[in-house]
């Protein structure tokens, strides 16, 4: 049976990670909580930003500019990257391969979203995916919960993976096997 991990959970309270092993879990990461495996997100607007230290964290940097995004993927100290827009940059791509760091696809921005805004924002991730599968570049699928209303099984993680253009394999290596090689890379596992 496949090991799935939730990279990136925004909230916290005491039975979390019971809530999130009983759906199929066998961790998470907690950006908001300190936590067996916790996050940081590094939110990059300037070159200054990019001037962290990520010690025993999971590090997600995320910015709207793709020059930061490039410069982040050849840190070692970064483990995802997150562009809000999802820029079809092709070089930041290439980049983010050869230095294997993952892009992460948060499901709660599609949750959240509605109408013409989700549309758009289907259509933006399906091209992403499709230029990241081309250069074999590695996703991570996320929920990025706020609340436990918005956790989904990993079953459901796949599902929306596989709308968004992914296989089912490759929907469920971005739940499996890149994650845990992300947590193994930081002494997780």
């Amino acid at each position: 049976m496949p090991r799935y991990f939730d990279l990136d959970v925004r909230f916290w309270y005491e039975e979390l990670r019971d809530y999130y092993v009983n759906m199929g879990f066998e961790k998470i990461c907690c950006f908001t909580h300190q936590y067996e495996v916790s996050g940081i997100e590094i939110k990059a607007s300037r070159p200054e930003d990019l001037k962290f230290d990520g010690k025993g964290k999971i590090v997600l940097l995320s910015s709207e500019k793709s020059d930061l995004l490039l410069a982040a993927a050849k840190r070692k100290e970064v483990d995802m990257l997150f562009s809000p827009a999802f820029l079809p940059d092709v070089p930041l791509i290439k980049v983010a391969q050869e230095h294997e760091k993952a892009f992460e696809v948060p499901l709660s921005i599609i949750i959240q979203s509605s109408g013409v805004k989700r549309a758009f924002l289907l259509s933006r991730i399906r091209f992403f995916l499709k230029l990241c599968n081309k250069y074999k570049a590695d996703v991570v699928i996320t929920s990025r919960a706020n609340t436990k209303y918005q956790a989904r099984t990993p079953k459901e993680m796949i599902a929306i993976g596989e709308l968004l253009g992914l296989t089912h394999d490759q929907a469920a290596k971005a739940l499996s096997a890149i994650p845990l090689s992300i947590l193994e890379k930081k002494n997780f596992v």
